[in-house]
């Protein structure tokens, strides 16, 4: 890697028969933070998966989560990924609930 690069990183791992992944976006170096752009979405990334977070509560129906990553993201001159998903835990890959964002 080189300085200025962005990592996505995408973790997987199993304790038994459960499977589960994380993933988390890094700057490489010094030169990664100081365009502009890079941190314009990045931040606006990590922001809207703090607002999805700030509204999980039992029973509230999944697609709210994704809604406020849409609504957030579309007001800040971006767009989602729809064809990507958060989901769930369990002894699939990418099990359901799956979470459009």
């Amino acid at each position: 890697m080189l300085n200025g690069d962005i990592l996505s990183l995408d973790i997987s791992i199993h304790q038994g028969v459960y499977l589960a992944d994380l993933k988390g976006t890094y700057y490489v170096g010094d030169k990664a933070k100081a365009a502009p752009e890079n941190l314009r979405l990045i931040e606006m990334m990590r922001q809207c998966l703090k607002a999805a977070m700030k509204i999980v509560r039992p029973g509230l129906p999944i697609r709210e989560f994704g809604e406020v990553i849409k609504k957030m993201a579309t007001a800040r001159g971006c767009s989602v990924v729809s064809t990507w998903c958060g989901h769930g835990i369990n002894t699939n890959s990418h099990p359901t609930p799956w979470i459009p964002h």
